[in-house]
């Protein structure tokens, strides 16, 4: 049996390990704290004692999982409660699994491109807490999917008229469409501020519609290629 080192079982001592969201993971898991580094700020009375103090330890830290580094930071002081914050923040969920072949199709498709680009910039509006620009973001890419389907029809009502009139979509799925779009254009239009809940209801629909459009089609017609074709059966004439 082999021996550990006296630099290793220092090491083993002095790790610091916590508890962390990971965005890689998708939830809580044990980190180690790389490095640290604490400033503390000090306002002194007229005698020299301390009056007022502020604290913030800023460290590096590593998902034991999957090798994930982001930054934490602590903050507090002698007047206010102690915050935690990690950068970057944690997401709000996992991206879908067709992310990952939109993005290969963004290579050689413009629109793809724009549907990768616009869905990462809504994650990342619902990562940071600006629901408002989420709630645009999902209003421009449900705009983007029907121009490419049907054309620029000049207004947002004609774009979605068109959409349902082709067969992109059904009629229920055409109210709560417009729903989102009214949604969207409250937030610009009329000060609206929506909740957590009603943004992860737009992105909801915003992404099954994209797969349902751009994804389904196609794995639909890859499944109608191994049915076997239906047998002919040919009228045999009676005799008489």
């Amino acid at each position: 049996m082999g021996h550990t080192s006296l630099h290793s079982r220092k090491q083993m001592l002095t790790t610091q390990i916590i508890q962390a969201h990971c965005n890689t993971c998708s939830g809580p898991t044990a980190h180690e704290v790389l490095h640290s580094k604490r400033r503390l700020w000090t306002e002194d009375d007229d005698d020299g004692e301390v009056m007022f103090s502020e604290s913030a330890i800023y460290s590096t830290i590593q998902c034991r999982g999957c090798d994930d580094v982001k930054m934490r930071l602590v903050e507090g002081g002698s007047h206010s409660d102690e915050t935690i914050s990690y950068y970057p923040p944690a997401t709000f969920r996992r991206k879908p699994k067709w992310m990952g072949e939109l993005l290969l199709e963004s290579i050689m498709d413009g629109i793809h491109k724009t549907l990768v680009e616009l869905l990462s910039e809504v994650y990342k509006a619902m990562q940071n807490g600006m629901p408002r620009l989420a709630a645009m973001g999902v209003r421009a890419l449900l705009e983007s999917v029907m121009t490419d389907k049907v054309g620029d029809k000049g207004t947002f009502a004609q774009n979605l008229d068109a959409f349902a009139t082709e067969g992109h979509i059904s009629n229920r799925q055409k109210e709560r469409i417009a729903k989102v779009l009214d949604a969207g254009s409250a937030v610009i239009h009329r000060a609206h501020l929506p909740t957590t809940n009603d943004v992860i209801a737009m992105v909801d629909l915003a992404e099954n519609l994209i797969e349902s459009i751009y994804f389904h089609d196609a794995q639909i017609d890859e499944v109608a290629k191994t049915v076997p074709a239906r047998p002919v059966f040919r009228k045999v004439k009676s005799r008489r």
